[in-house]
């Protein structure tokens, strides 16, 4: 964070550098200074859409669910197709223990860029969180078939796999 805090003071008009400094405070647990960061980076840049993600996962961490709704929302109203409001939305919805939503959302994420890892991933964790083992299975494999050396794929995989009830060999491959 100290790297981010020289760059701010440097150049305090940058609101990548803010993004940078939220990003840093993030990683340490620093959430308020996080999002005053990140709020920083939106004030000085409303457009810049980063710091927004990084504001509203602040929020959602922080436990404050409809700042973040409320952050997702006016992100996806102006960029309607955005995968990084669409994922965090996914999580979002997690949080508040509505899986149906956030399945919608995973799932809606990875239409938008189906050739993107990290959608796929998700979807493959709300998967697991909301107990469809299956279909969390088949889609790993689906996503390792995408992106066949993209080891996040083959470790997400694997994970699954362990998750699921053993079968037979002649089962699995069947």
């Amino acid at each position: 964070a100290a790297i981010a805090v020289n760059l701010v003071e440097i150049s305090p008009e940058s609101p990548a550098f803010h993004y940078l400094l939220g990003m840093a405070r993030a990683e340490t647990g620093d959430a308020d200074g996080a999002k005053k960061a990140f709020a920083a980076a939106v004030n000085l840049n409303p457009a810049f859409v980063p710091p927004k993600i990084g504001l509203a996962r602040m929020h959602r961490q922080s436990g404050e669910l409809d700042a973040a709704r409320k952050t997702l929302d006016a992100v996806l109203a102006e960029i309607p197709g955005n995968v990084s409001a669409m994922m965090e939305m996914a999580r979002l919805e997690l949080s508040r223990q509505n899986p149906r939503e956030a399945l919608n959302w995973a799932e809606e994420a990875v239409r938008a860029d189906a050739g993107a890892v990290d959608p796929r991933l998700l979807l493959i964790e709300v998967l697991v969180q909301t107990d469809q083992l299956e279909a969390a299975e088949k889609s790993a494999w689906d996503a390792t078939a995408v992106f066949p050396n993209n080891l996040d794929c083959m470790a997400s995989l694997a994970q699954v796999q362990a998750l699921v009830p053993k079968r037979s060999l002649n089962d699995a491959t069947a």
